[in-house]
């Protein structure tokens, strides 16, 4: 099929409305309907963290090497997954001498 670009998000909303308003046509069986209609992902998962996620792990790796980091601090907004991206790091870092302080 062919996939549509969005340059803005006045375009996103459009087509949003147009889909919202023509669900019935798209999914007659009401099941169907509240069940395309709820925004999910799964639990867990790290999205466009990549980077972030790398850094932690390499600056935790390199705990108590020569020249090291000591401590690692992680900062932002509530809500922006700093947990997740800490929960995540934990299961690649290997050393076990390592605390993490939440």
């Amino acid at each position: 099929g062919s996939s549509r670009l969005f340059e803005t998000a006045r375009d996103v909303s459009k087509e949003l409305s147009t889909l919202i308003s023509n669900i019935g046509c798209i999914f007659p069986n009401s099941d169907e309907e509240v069940s395309c209609c709820r925004l999910q992902f799964p639990e867990g998962k790290l999205y466009g963290r990549d980077f972030q996620l790398t850094t932690l792990i390499d600056q935790c790796s390199n705990i108590g090497k020569p020249g090291a980091s000591k401590i690692v601090l992680i900062s932002g907004y509530s809500g922006a997954g700093k947990s997740t991206l800490v929960k995540h790091a934990k299961t690649f870092i290997k050393k076990k001498d390592i605390c993490f302080i939440s």
